[in-house]
């Protein structure tokens, strides 16, 4: 998988956020991976994604709080607790947006998600 596919399927556009009813709190979520296979480049332009998708919600009025850099165990229970889960795409947040709505969670998708 080439990264401007990877960057299609894992990031969404700041408009697949837009069109979410505002939120009193956010906690965005995600993973910095480390290795011979990411480099550095990839690793800021994460970071500068984050810190836009957090800026984004903070213009709207919600308290955002970044949670990155957990085990993956650890971000998989406390994220199947969420009351509303947004998910974006990959297998790993799938799993989450399945545990979500067995605990009676609400899970936004974007449209390609199945």
């Amino acid at each position: 998988e080439d990264r401007k596919s990877f960057v299609r399927r894992y990031l969404m556009p700041l408009e697949y956020y837009a069109n979410m009813p505002a939120a009193k709190n956010i906690i965005l979520m995600g993973g910095l991976h480390s290795g011979k296979e990411v480099d550095n480049l990839f690793g800021l332009k994460s970071c500068h994604y984050i810190r836009t998708v957090k800026r984004f919600f903070e213009a709207r009025g919600s308290k955002v709080t970044v949670r990155v850099g957990s085990l993956p165990d650890d971000d998989t229970v406390y994220a199947s607790q969420s009351s509303t889960f947004v998910q974006t795409g990959g297998g790993y947040s799938k799993i989450i947006a399945k545990l979500v709505n067995m605990s009676g969670g609400t899970v936004v998708s974007p449209p390609y998600v199945d």
